[in-house]
């Protein structure tokens, strides 16, 4: 029948010039209509490859676990679902660094494999006790953190905070004794020209 033939081609010139136009239109509105209006159509693989690409743009421009989530949610088999995956593990990682709370860090030490994420960890971990100890900059807490960590790169801060103490109590003293000895505790110490005077 020349008038069936007639329609198959107009149907199938109307689906190309409505792709053309999705994808001239280049965004996630007019692939998604395309794909709805035309889901027998001849481009519709291509026209959910291209909105899985946009969706997977859009993550990635948003870059946090919320964004990659929803791509993962729409495509758990998509393109891009390993590269989603590792996004918001990284995001997630990168959030745990960020956290103050030394516990939590510890408690992620207990199933981390990665040895230079585990090295990020204890260093955050070192980072926030030394900061916990300057916060309460008592001499007890500036050794708790000595004892722990006694390789630790706030090691001489530490001890220099034992010292500034020292010489804090040698002056609200005032005498000579108490100068006598910070200067025998401290003979090489950063205060030893005022302790003398």
């Amino acid at each position: 029948n020349p008038e069936s033939a007639f329609m198959e081609k107009a149907k199938n010139r109307i689906d190309e010039l409505t792709f053309a136009q999705a994808q001239y239109d280049n965004n996630t509105v007019s692939l998604g209509s395309y794909i709805i209006d035309y889901p027998d159509g001849k481009f519709v693989l291509e026209a959910k490859q291209l909105l899985e690409d946009k969706k997977y743009n859009h993550a990635k421009f948003n870059d946090s676990v919320t964004s990659y989530s929803k791509y993962l949610d729409k495509y758990p088999d998509g393109k891009y679902a390993k590269d989603a995956a590792k996004r918001i593990d990284e995001r997630k990682f990168s959030a745990l660094l960020d956290s103050l709370d030394i516990e939590l860090l510890t408690e992620h030490l207990v199933d981390e494999t990665d040895n230079k994420r585990i090295g990020l960890v204890k260093n955050r971990i070192e980072e926030l006790s030394f900061n916990n100890a300057a916060k309460k900059n008592t001499k007890e807490s500036y050794r708790y953190f000595i004892k722990k960590y006694p390789q630790s790169k706030y090691y001489k801060e530490a001890i220099d905070g034992i010292e500034v103490l020292d010489f804090n109590v040698a002056l609200a003293e005032d005498t000579p004794e108490s100068f006598k000895k910070f200067i025998s505790t401290y003979p090489d110490g950063k205060f030893i020209p005022q302790a003398r005077n």
